[in-house]
């Protein structure tokens, strides 16, 4: 066929890659009533289970004269007798009038064949016109057509309909640039979603999918062009947003943007012409590091903000319009991505942190109020922070920022002993023997010996600072001892925002005082020692249960102490009820400190493992935060007092089994934010029920149901696993494997569920009362003589994947961190 004119019509709701809707009502209802058989849209030869709207032959085609000619060789064909009805039509658009009968079809309970014969002859002459006209699928369409035409006559202000031929009491009728005018009204709808804080959905799919069926790889002007309405909002809203200090409106705004941004680069990199540059050095593509540092600052003013804002805005308009090469433009959208993000991490930080250096915890640094008692001012005198680890039963993703106060956090979790020891620790001490105004940092991994009796070094980082620069790389999660660097800058050794602007004064920047000695002087209130700061963690790296954040509140416990910002006495002193009050206040901000210290440090973690393992007492805590628009966003919770016959029970039945295999919590949170940015339905809902189940997790727990407490965690498994979306890898199949052995083929355990973001480190079950970690240990290792059937998938177990899993013994634990001091010498061997 010669080119020719395919209209194309679908319901809002209509998914085009299943067989379910057309015009929003069941496709096989329509069918049925309009009595168009299965092979009139279908091909023959396409099986029953893939047959989808996506290749559905519903589209009609509206022939050219040219087309007519060579058909009217064979005037019997179905093409020709249609072109002759359509001759006798007074619209071309009356082969789908019909489709005006099928939304009715919502309120037919049962299907009456009678009814076709009482509609109007309209309807009737509509239906058979359509079904003689040669038709196409939405895959053929866009498969055959010249997308970048169609598109441009779509944008092209002149694109109207000839009204000759439009009848002004027809629905189809239309006199519009209807592409653009759709764009406009889609645009307005999420400018009033980001600016009103709405939990609704926000993607540019429809702009978009509009570029991957109508680009022209060849010029970043075209894809500019295309795209500059969206990012003209965009860049409105955020600026609107700092102007009103919201924040968290600009956070979403850049978000959403940098994911338009990132999914553009998939659409180019597709192009067979297009050559990715990975590398934005090679397209001499500037970071604009100083415009970012402007933005996570506390001390900057909102003008000086949105001046930033602008800066970045106009460097990607600059680029893309001055930059023609193809095989640059995959590199241009990747880098404004990573800018993007990179800012929009820095609305989340303001969120969290607020001006960190007028919090309480820095206050207290410049007014220390000593006890003579204590050893506050003992050289080489070690204070000692322990603590004990997390379990997150429910609730998980709600604490992570920005859902935390976006949408609220709530999360059940419970603080626990591996193998009977309290696995979490950090010391600091002023110590003679490091150099003066330098501080030694050091981070270990230890196992306990085979007989229990000695702590046994496995790896250790190590590093020196001597110097200001030594200490500015403290927002690189990867950067050498990054925890206790960022502890050091929370603990109020010098404020952050001084590595962001070297210390705004007035209008100038202040260069001088490089040395780390004067500043270390100052915080230790003394100029002839050292500072030295050791993390140890007895489990693995990547364990899911909480280590990073609850190692950072023992680091920022025991420098507190060290230099006098706290007494002696422990976090888990209940004797005095006055007493156990002012700890209360003591746990919520070492909580809420920890939360700021991982946003600065870049892995944008959530509150729910400090809440898990920091507080005075132990035990299970049900945490919050609540949604709203004041910040700093504050993390709080509430003790569960659970029977003491239900802790021995939980003790007898919970089981830690480490997988073999580490979690890596930061792809899959970068994943999940990505995702609750844009607010789909999925992710939302999600939420909903992991708040709802927390709460039920938490009641459960203060009646002693540990059996509803082992259901809600299997519940929990699922619901993490679809927060972090398909192909996402939070439950690894061979887990996945086990779990379904345990619990429908066996029925050995009641719940089960990976800690933490999943994907690797701790697997926690709770057995089924009176079963053992022997006994589900033992059907582990013979199960591969069994095979499994899980939807369309066999499953067949091998004893070799659990080779690497080991058992550990899981206790309540009845104290939170407690500090001690300690004269005595501790090896770092």
């Amino acid at each position: 066929l010669h080119s020719c004119k395919v209209y194309l019509s679908f319901g809002i709701d209509d998914a085009i890659k299943e067989r379910k809707s057309f015009h929003n009502i069941s496709i096989d209802l329509m069918m049925k009533y309009f009595e168009i058989i299965e092979d009139e849209i279908w091909d023959r030869q396409l099986d029953v289970t893939e047959r989808t709207l996506w290749n559905a032959k519903l589209h009609p085609v509206v022939l050219s004269d040219q087309n007519l000619d060579e058909m009217h060789k064979e005037e019997n064909s179905e093409e020709y007798c249609a072109k002759q009805c359509m001759g006798r039509l007074d619209n071309e658009l009356e082969c789908l009038y019909w489709l005006n009968h099928i939304q009715p079809l919502n309120n037919t309970l049962f299907y009456d064949a009678s009814l076709l014969g009482n509609v109007e002859p309209e309807m009737i002459r509509s239906l058979t016109l359509w079904k003689a006209m040669p038709k196409l699928s939405l895959s053929q369409i866009l498969s055959s057509v010249d997308s970048l035409k169609v598109f441009s006559q779509r944008l092209s202000p002149t694109s109207t309909m000839d009204s000759d031929k439009c009848s002004s009491s027809n629905p189809f009728s239309m006199k519009t640039n209807y592409v653009k005018d759709l764009a406009k009204i889609q645009l307005n709808d999420y400018q009033n979603i980001l600016n009103n804080g709405y939990n609704l959905p926000c993607s540019f799919d429809f702009i978009l999918d509009n570029i991957q069926n109508s680009l022209n790889p060849e010029s970043a002007r075209t894809l500019h062009y295309h795209i500059s309405d969206s990012m003209t909002m965009l860049e409105q809203v955020t600026k609107e947003a700092i102007t009103r200090s919201r924040f968290d409106v600009s956070g979403r705004s850049l978000a959403i943007y940098s994911h338009f941004m990132y999914n553009i680069t998939k659409i180019v990199s597709t192009f067979g012409k297009t050559k990715i540059v990975e590398n934005a050095k090679l397209c001499k593509l500037d970071y604009p590091k100083s415009s970012i540092d402007v933005l996570r600052s506390a001390a900057s003013s909102h003008s000086e903000m949105i001046r930033s804002c602008t800066e970045i805005f106009t460097l990607f308009n600059t680029i893309m319009l001055h930059r023609n090469a193809c095989n640059i433009i995959v590199a241009i959208f990747e880098f404004c991505g990573n800018v993007l993000e990179d800012a929009s991490r820095a609305m989340i930080e303001l969120c969290v942190s607020g001006p960190i250096e007028d919090d309480n915890l820095h206050k207290k640094t410049n007014n220390i109020d000593c006890d003579d008692t204590i050893h506050l001012h003992n050289l080489n005198t070690w204070a000692i922070a322990t603590a004990p680890v997390r379990i997150d039963l429910s609730g998980g993703w709600t604490d992570t920022p920005p859902i935390s106060y976006e949408f609220g956090g709530a999360v059940t979790c419970i603080a626990v002993t591996v193998d009977g020891y309290y696995p979490l620790s950090a010391r600091c001490r002023k110590s003679t023997a490091i150099k003066a105004g330098s501080i030694k940092l050091r981070t270990e991994g230890r196992e306990v010996s085979s007989d229990g009796k000695i702590f046994v070094l496995k790896e250790y980082e190590e590093c020196h600072l001597e110097s200001l620069d030594d200490l500015s790389d403290f927002r690189d999660p990867l950067s050498p001892c990054a925890l206790l660097k960022c502890a050091l800058v929370c603990a109020g050794l010098i404020p952050p925002h001084y590595f962001d602007r070297k210390i705004l004064n007035g209008n100038k920047v202040e260069k001088s005082n490089k040395s780390l000695h004067y500043y270390l002087a100052k915080f230790l209130g003394s100029d002839d020692a050292g500072l030295e700061v050791v993390t140890t963690s007895l489990l693995p790296r990547g364990s899911g249960m909480g280590t990073s954040s609850i190692l950072g509140g023992c680091a920022l416990a025991a420098i507190q102490h060290c230099i006098g910002l706290k007494s002696d006495k422990t976090y888990n002193n209940k004797d005095n009820y006055d007493h156990y009050d002012n700890q209360m206040d003591d746990d919520r901000l070492l909580i809420n400190s920890v939360l700021r210290l991982e946003q600065l440090m870049g892995t944008g973690g959530g509150w729910q493992d400090q809440i898990g393992g920091l507080p005075s007492g132990g035990g299970a805590k049900f945490g919050f935060s609540d949604r709203g628009i004041s910040f700093p966003v504050i993390a709080n919770f509430e003790r569960i007092s659970i029977p003491i016959a239900a802790i021995q029970e939980l003790n007898d039945r919970l089981i830690l089994v480490f997988t073999g295999k580490s979690r890596l919590a930061r792809n899959v949170l970068r994943h999940v934010i990505n995702r609750w940015e844009q607010r789909g339905k999925e992710i939302v809902s999600t939420v909903e029920e992991l708040h709802k189940c927390a709460r039920k997790c938490a009641l459960a727990l203060k009646e002693g149901d540990i059996d509803t407490v082992g259901r809600l965690m299997s519940i929990y498994r699922k619901q993490k696993a679809t927060m972090a979306g398909k192909g996402s890898c939070a439950e690894p199949e061979y887990i996945k494997s086990a779990l379904e052995v345990l619990e429908e083929h066996n029925r050995v355990v009641e719940g089960a569920m990976m800690c933490g973001a999943g994907g690797g480190g701790f697997l926690a079950l709770l057995a089924i009362k009176g079963k053992t970690a022997e006994e589900i240990k033992a059907l582990l290792k013979t199960s591969d003589k069994i095979s499994l059937s899980s939807g369309n998938r066999d499953v067949k177990l091998s004893e070799a994947s659990w080779e690497k899993f080991t058992w550990h013994e899981c206790k309540v634990a009845n104290k939170g961190l407690t500090v001690r001091f300690q004269t005595n010498h501790i090896t770092d061997k």
